[in-house]
């Protein structure tokens, strides 16, 4: 009996533990967090093999940052540059995190491209998955306004917090998900800030 208790107790914890974590299906998506293990959001590797974009909002200057990729590699990373009116960050680190980070297409439009991708959650596995996504509205517009390019896109069980890619079909970047609403059914409408050349201007 103590035996089949022992069995169950492990087993129990095991289970526990496997729906308590989120595995990432593409390994240069990761979590942001602080050093005390407070979650931030999700930034992804991109441009460069030690460069992580996410959204401004995730950024702490209070706390060192750490980006932990799919498998528990932790880099502790630095502020390179903010865009807070289109909430965009970029951050580095030292060492290499993937070799092979995301390009990003900084001249997307919607009339030239218009299959998305973004990453919305399995429910039968609770991970990362890409998906294609579509705009609201069939004649969804970029709307530009303080220089600040956004979009609004609907993702199916979306991950809850900001900084994850939205990509074309190239698999390039052509957006960071700033913000995320649920609606009915596990839909979630998502406000994409769109990344373009004058981007790097504001920064």
């Amino acid at each position: 009996m103590r035996y089949a208790l022992s069995i169950l107790i492990i087993f129990t914890f095991l289970v526990a533990n496997s729906q308590s974590k989120s595995t990432i299906s593409d390994s240069r998506i990761g979590i942001l967090k602080t050093q005390t293990n407070e979650i931030l959001g999700y930034g992804f590797v991109a441009m460069n093999k030690n460069v992580v974009f996410t959204a401004a909002h995730n950024i702490t200057f209070e706390q060192n940052m750490i980006f932990e990729d799919s498998k528990g590699n932790q880099h502790t990373m630095r502020v390179v540059a903010t865009d807070n009116i289109g909430d965009i960050g970029v951050l580095m680190t030292n060492n290499d995190i993937h070799e092979d980070p995301f390009a990003l297409n900084l001249n997307y439009t919607i009339g030239q491209e218009t299959s998305l991708f973004g990453f919305g959650m399995d429910n039968s596995s609770n991970s990362q998955v890409k998906q294609g996504v579509e705009l609201k509205g069939k004649s969804s517009k970029i709307e530009k306004k303080k220089e600040f390019k956004s979009i609004d896109i609907v993702v199916n069980n979306a991950p809850q917090r900001a900084g994850m890619p939205l990509l074309n079909a190239y698999n390039e970047v052509v957006g960071i998900v700033i913000d995320s609403k649920l609606e009915k059914k596990g839909i979630h409408n998502c406000k994409v800030s769109i990344l373009d050349s004058d981007m790097w201007k504001k920064m």
